[in-house]
Order: C-alpha cells, then sequence, then structure tokens
C-alpha cells in the first residue's frame, strides 16, 4: 500500500488543512505453464512422430509471446519442423487461454531423446519480460514387428505397381509402333519362262535354228565355262550328221 497525505495552506478565509489518502498496490501475476506430449503413447526408432507442446497462461495479465523467442531444443541433435502454431494467440494471450504448437521430428536409432522448450513473454503493460521453460524425457523403443512387415508389405506393393505400369506402358507403345507402321506385300518372285532340256531332246529343226539364232547373237565376253558349250555344238553337229545321213542314202536309193 501507498499513503499520501495532502496539505492545504490555507488563506485569509480558510485554515490550513491536511489529509492522508492510502492507495492499494495491484500487482500482475504474469504465469505460463508449459507442457510437453506426444502424439502417440511410445516412440519408436527410425520412425516419425509428433510433439506436442501446449500453454496455458494461468496469470491474471496478458501476456505477447514473441514467436522469434520460442526456442526448441532436441538432445541429441535432431532437426524438427512446426507443424501448427496460432500467431494470433500468442500475440494476444489473456489469462485462463491455452493454445499448442506441434513439431514434428523424424526419430534415429536412438534409446533416449530430450526436448527442451524455452518461451519469452512480454507484459504491453508493466513492460515486463518472463521467460518460461519446461524439459521431457522420451524413451525410444524398438519397432514392433507388424509395423515393420506393413512397411516391406506397402514398399513391396508399390514396387510392383511401378513394373505392371512399366510393362503396361512398353506394351502400349509397341502395339501403336505396329498400327502406325504401313503393312508391305511381300515381293513376288517372278516364275521362269520354259524349262532347260538337253540338246538330245530336241527336234533337228529346232536345233538348227537355235544354232543361226546363237550364231547371230553378239559374241561375248570370254568366260571360263565357254569350253562346255564347245563341246555341246560338236556334240549337236555329230547328231546332225548322224540324222543328215539316211536322209542322203534314201534319195541315192531313189535316183538309182
Amino acid at each position: 500500500q501507498f499513503k499520501f497525505r495532502l496539505t492545504w495552506q490555507g488563506d485569509q478565509y480558510t485554515l490550513a488543512n491536511s489529509q492522508n489518502i492510502t492507495v492499494s498496490l495491484y500487482r500482475e501475476f504474469n504465469n505460463i505453464t508449459v507442457r510437453i506430449t506426444s502424439n502417440v503413447g511410445q516412440l519408436f526408432k527410425n520412425g516419425q512422430s509428433t510433439i506436442q507442446i501446449t500453454l496455458n497462461n494461468i496469470g491474471d495479465s496478458e501476456l505477447n509471446v514473441l514467436i522469434p523467442n520460442i526456442s526448441i531444443q532436441i538432445s541429441p541433435s535432431l532437426i524438427y519442423s512446426i507443424v501448427q502454431i496460432d500467431h494470433l494467440a500468442l500475440s494476444q494471450f489473456k489469462p485462463g487461454d491455452f493454445t499448442e504448437i506441434l513439431i514434428r521430428i523424424d526419430i534415429p536409432a536412438f534409446d533416449q531423446i530430450n526436448i527442451s522448450v524455452s518461451i519469452l513473454a512480454k507484459n504491453e503493460i508493466t513492460e515486463e519480460e518472463v521467460i518460461f521453460q519446461a524439459s521431457e524425457l522420451f524413451d525410444i523403443y524398438d519397432a514392433i514387428l507388424e509395423d515393420l512387415f506393413m512397411g516391406f508389405f506397402t514398399l513391396i506393393m508399390i514396387s510392383i505397381f511401378v513394373i505392371v505400369w512399366a510393362a503396361m506402358y512398353i506394351y502400349v507403345r509397341k502395339t501403336i509402333k505396329r498400327i502406325e507402321t504401313p503393312f508391305e506385300e511381300p515381293t513376288k518372285v517372278r516364275p521362269r519362262r520354259g524349262k532347260y532340256v538337253s540338246v538330245t531332246e530336241l527336234p533337228p529343226e529346232e536345233t538348227e535354228e537355235k544354232i543361226e539364232e546363237t550364231s547371230t547373237k553378239k559374241p561375248k565376253k570370254p568366260k571360263k565355262p565357254k569350253k562346255l558349250k564347245k563341246k555341246k555344238l560338236k556334240e549337236q553337229k555329230v547328231e546332225e550328221k548322224e540324222i543328215e545321213k539316211p536322209t542322203t542314202d534314201l534319195d541315192s536309193l531313189l535316183e538309182e
């Protein structure tokens, strides 16, 4: 409490007078509770978890929680990301209000982790700055066999889906390519005209005509298999002579 004395010196009409006034002093109570919990009952190794930081103003003053002055430390040193925070509620943190801050962390193969939170708040009326701190130790457990099986099963199903999709894509591309390529008919082989007949089987008139035709044709360049042709010509001449002999004998007999 504060006591004030008011004094009046008086004048020619009024006597001097004084009066005491008592003023009670009101002091605001700045207090915030910080609670750190996990969104699940247990934390597992090589997994991801969300940590919930709950702030509650249990004092009787309105505080301004400065966002840059919220410090979160995890030991051993881990990287975290803030996924939820209410900036408006923290800037006007009234008595009885509470808000939540959610952070997400990837948990490696550790046995324990310690999370520490430090918050700096300011009373805008009295310009007081107060710091509130809290820490929590979490035990890390080995992953359950069912969770590992589900993780591997999901990975296998995704890989099978990717393989099937790739095979279907390749098959469709090949089918489209076959449809777009024009249809080519197979080349028809021209049948050979005539057939090969030995000289002895030819009648004599045809052989003579063929010999004349061959003589009228231009001579070709000499080739190695020419000897065979000469032999064939000799055989043809011999056969012609043999054919002509009986005709000459008949003529002589008729003349006689």
